[in-house]
């Protein structure tokens, strides 16, 4: 709106802004956020890659924050499939009692609905207590988690697979569990 020109070498251009003058800082902030925001409050902080041949996305490098202070609650980088829907999703969220989930969601190219995630959980000092495969079913609910349970070694105490209900309640668990040399202490329904 200035109409500040500069001449040059190559003819006259628009000077820039420079440390935000002639910007509302404001209006830019209420914009992102307005974008940016998902329905329970937090805000997605995207870096998306396009494919410069086709102009599709190919990925988006994103953070999800929470309203209070703006903390990342789940960083990662999600993939695209030549229909442009979201064919994985490799992450690492921080969970409420404070251990991170680390996980790649992989999904049905076609409908988009989550098939697997495969995920680590990772105590304070980014050792895994618990490893394993989410298996989702056609409504993308959690349908079994094969999982192992880790020591400080990184030696499993305790293997299983857990089967849920329609309403996400455990329905099922065959388990073992383990000695510190591995050997087999108890194996149960």
């Amino acid at each position: 709106r200035l109409g500040i020109r500069i001449k040059g070498e190559n003819g006259n251009y628009f000077a820039h802004t420079l440390n935000n003058t002639v910007l509302a800082n404001t209006r830019a902030l209420i914009a992102f956020v307005e974008n940016n925001l998902n329905e329970d409050g937090t805000i997605k902080d995207g870096n998306v890659t396009y494919n410069p041949e086709t102009g599709k996305m190919e990925s988006d490098k994103y953070s999800v924050l929470t309203e209070e202070g703006g903390t990342p609650v789940r960083t990662g980088v999600q993939t695209f499939g030549e229909n442009g829907r979201v064919i994985g999703d490799d992450y690492e969220e921080k969970l409420p009692d404070g251990t991170v989930k680390d996980g790649n969601i992989t999904y049905d190219s076609n409908t988009g609905r989550p098939l697997t995630d495969e995920y680590a959980l990772l105590d304070e000092d980014g050792d895994a207590t618990r490893t394993g495969t989410q298996t989702f079913d056609s409504r993308g609910r959690i349908e079994t988690d094969k999982y192992s349970l880790l020591d400080e070694e990184g030696n499993a105490t305790r293997t299983g697979t857990a089967t849920y209900d329609d309403a996400g309640r455990m329905d099922k668990e065959e388990y073992s569990t383990f000695d510190k040399e591995g050997n087999t202490l108890r194996t149960a329904t």
